[in-house]
């Protein structure tokens, strides 16, 4: 099981590293180099609440729809869960992502600090969905024989 973890925790880090470069880029970017918006008109008007519908429905999409998704894989066989939890688990990890990365367009176009808020919370999303043994048990419904076999098998 802890070798199945660290695969999913490979990724997990991946994922937090670049949302960390992505939003201290922006960052320094606006800080140092920005000094107007780049939308303006009927675009500076609307944007901000298309951004806002985009990154609620993303995180909506990565919390909601995946955990319904890893409840479908309960009465499944071990190799099918194993595959398809970390297909999901990667879903969910770029649909929190994508929510940094709306920010950080959004950061850039406007020229404001102000969405470094939704970056940081992309970051704490990342942050508490990061893997354990406990959680994989508990959300597969893994039974302690299934946990004896996953290190056996190979998990692509």
């Amino acid at each position: 099981m802890n070798r199945y973890c660290k695969v999913l925790n490979k990724m997990w880090l991946n994922t937090l590293i670049m949302v960390i470069f992505a939003t201290l880029v922006a960052a320094i970017y606006i800080w140092k180099f920005a000094n107007i918006s780049i939308l303006s008109g009927i675009w500076a008007k609307y944007y901000p609440f298309l951004a806002m519908m985009l990154m609620i429905i993303c995180l909506f999409l990565g919390n909601n729809i995946t955990a319904k998704k890893i409840k479908t894989l309960r009465n499944e066989d071990l190799t099918k869960k194993l595959t398809e939890y970390k297909t999901i688990y990667s879903k969910r990890l770029k649909f929190f992502s994508a929510i940094s990365l709306i920010a950080v367009v959004s950061m850039i176009m406007f020229a404001s600090m102000y969405y470094i808020i939704f970056s940081i919370l992309s970051l704490l999303l990342i942050i508490f969905s990061r893997v354990m043994s406990v959680k994989v048990k508990y959300e597969l419904n893994l039974t302690e024989e299934e946990i004896k076999k996953v290190d056996k098998l190979k998990i692509k």
